[in-house]
């Protein structure tokens, strides 16, 4: 089976980063909440590690931005506060 790649980790770590900011979180609150250590969500936000899918889920339903949002390269964040 062909396994996935995703063509540029920057971009999931940019919507991490920008939807993080928009809502005004700092990278230890969605730490706290995601049961992780900032330098885990900081990793995300470089691109340096991507979130498991479970992680990602957490990080979904923290921001109320719906997963596809984040993982589907052609779908724009939209500009309204999520919550």
């Amino acid at each position: 089976m062909a396994r996935y790649k995703r063509k540029s980790p920057k971009k999931l770590a940019g919507k991490l980063r920008d939807v993080r900011a928009r809502l005004g979180l700092t990278q230890q609150q969605v730490a706290d909440a995601l049961g992780t250590d900032a330098s885990s969500i900081s990793r995300f936000e470089r691109g340096i590690r991507d979130p498991s899918l479970l992680e990602l889920l957490a990080y979904s339903r923290l921001t109320g931005v719906g997963m596809e949002e984040f993982v589907d390269d052609k779908m724009q964040l939209s500009k309204k506060s999520h919550k």
